[in-house]
């Protein structure tokens, strides 16, 4: 996975109250550790075909 800018999407979701995400994504085991730094958990990830 390419490394991409996640940071002002992470402060918006921190902002509005969320902790915990359900990552919906094309790629079977994408891993995003920059979240954590916003309290953001990645819980389940469901994939899109």
């Amino acid at each position: 996975m390419d490394l991409r800018e996640f940071g002002v999407g992470g402060q918006i979701l921190h902002d509005l109250g969320l902790t915990k995400l359900r990552l919906l994504t094309n790629h079977p085991k994408a891993t995003l550790p920059g979240l954590h730094g916003f309290g953001l958990e990645i819980v389940e990830q469901v994939a899109m075909r």
